[in-house]
């Protein structure tokens, strides 16, 4: 799951600063102190205006000015505060209905954007998650979906992850362990080096994924859970002890509905040298964030940048391995119109690629220059990412453009949307050259948010904003 940088900040410095945003926020859109007195034609300025504030490029990567995820969540947090204030002291005003009605995608979006930068008086945030109810209370309704199955919790199977030189010996317990299951419910194993984000605890781009299929659950259904260990690949050598361990569970009720939990641990010993598995959510610094910023389907498509084979000396792919993945990734297509559980992805916006190509979005994206009808009709095929992107698993903000997400925290310095289309993973099947897979990006991700040459954040994002 993603992990990204926290406000670096303590509670009275992140009070003054909340205070700070405010008033400039008010400078900013000429607007009075008493939201609650506004009428609607007042509300739809200060949205226009508020607009303007939030999606403001504030990020400055190598000469480009990007979103930043972080300012996005303070000054979003900052606007809905107004909103509560009219909430709070004009409830029986005849036009809020009117009101809430003209401006729902707004204020979805500004309140599910701003509650993640809420925290407590200790400074600890309560929301990273993005979840409308606290971290705490998300693992509170959601750890009975989130258990370990018994072997892989056992001392002998976290030692023998501790180290490099032990990894094979916990696949051969795995082994051993899948000899005791029905075929329905063995166990699949797949270690490989991901190509876009490291571990939760930063220490490495290696996984020992163990998928754990129809585990039966108590009230009848069943569970598949998707369990990854952070795990050093061949010639890596971390400088930390690797300790991350994420885990996604698709619960499948006995009349077949799903939902997905998401989930990063750490594994940490004790003074007896004990492994025990805490959720990173209850830490005092939780190094985890909002897993929807990159998660818009529960399970991701694997992409392995190497297949590893901890087992053996030989660094040969064999076709079994690969097959592995290829097998893998045919069971996550199952997911795709699965539900985050308590998330509310509607609040983020539309899908990418829901609106056709025009001849001008192609001319824009390559620098204003035109290119051939054949390429031109290659990308517009390709541009149509809402086929199969909608709904539950819309590629939608912040995914959708490029932010400081993907500059800090990915291999390629990319988000994960564009760095699927830049290698022609993504639409699946492509035969896209590189320079039309460059302009596919470019057109998608300025047709979804760019700024216009008076300023003003024009695209799919802004128009719904201000729909109703």
């Amino acid at each position: 799951m993603p992990l990204f940088r926290r406000l670096n900040s303590n509670y009275l410095l992140l009070s003054a600063c909340f205070v700070l945003l405010f008033k400039v926020s008010l400078t900013y859109t000429g607007q009075s102190e008493e939201p609650f007195r506004w009428s609607q034609a007042q509300w739809i300025s200060w949205r226009e205006k508020q607009i303007r504030w939030i999606l403001t490029p504030t990020f400055e990567a190598n000469g480009r000015q990007l979103i930043s995820r972080e300012e996005v969540i303070l000054r979003s947090a900052v606007a809905y505060q107004q909103v509560r204030q009219w909430m709070n002291l004009a409830p029986e005003n005849p036009s809020n209905t009117k009101i809430r009605s003209t401006m729902r995608h707004f204020f979805a979006f500004i309140e599910t954007q701003g509650m993640m930068s809420y925290f407590d008086k200790n400074g600890t945030y309560t929301h990273a998650l993005g979840y409308p109810e606290t971290d705490k209370t998300y693992w509170d309704n959601s750890s009975s979906f989130m258990a370990f199955p018994k072997m892989l919790r056992g001392q002998e199977f976290l030692n023998n992850l501790s180290s490099q030189s032990s990894y094979s010996k916990a696949l051969e317990q795995i082994r051993d362990w899948n000899s005791k299951l029905p075929d329905d419910q063995k166990w699949i194993v797949l270690a490989y080096r991901s190509q876009f984000l490291k571990s939760a605890d930063t220490t490495t781009y290696g996984r020992f994924l163990v998928y754990v299929p129809n585990e039966p659950s108590s009230d009848g259904g069943s569970n598949d859970r998707w369990i990854q260990f952070a795990a050093e690949a061949p010639g890596e050598r971390t400088t930390k002890e690797v300790k991350s361990v994420s885990m996604v569970t698709i619960h499948r009720d006995p009349h077949g509905h799903q939902k997905a939990f998401l989930v990063d641990f750490m594994r940490e010993r004790d003074s007896s040298r004990l492994w025990s598995i805490r959720p990173n959510m209850l830490a005092a610094k939780n190094p985890s964030k909002n897993c929807y910023d990159c998660h818009k389907s529960p399970v991701l498509p694997l992409y392995p940048k190497q297949i590893i084979r901890f087992d053996s000396t030989d660094s040969h792919v064999d076709a079994e391995a690969l097959a592995i993945a290829t097998k893998l990734n045919e069971r996550i297509t199952n997911y795709q119109s699965c539900p985050i559980e308590y998330l509310p992805s509607d609040a983020y916006g539309p899908s990418i690629g829901s609106r056709a190509l025009t001849d001008d979005d192609i001319v824009r994206a390559n620098d204003g220059h035109s290119i051939s009808l054949k390429s031109e009709t290659r990308i517009k095929d390709a541009s149509r990412c809402d086929k199969c992107h909608r709904e539950a698993n819309s590629i939608n903000y912040p995914a959708a453009i490029d932010t400081n997400i993907g500059f800090l925290n990915f291999e390629a310095k990319k988000g994960f949307a564009q760095t699927l289309i830049d290698k022609g993973l993504m639409p699946p099947q492509s035969s896209l050259s590189i320079d039309e897979r460059r302009i596919l990006w470019r057109c998608l991700s300025l047709n979804y948010l760019r700024q216009s040459d008076l300023g003003d954040p024009i695209g799919q994002l802004v128009d719904w904003l201000k729909e109703s």
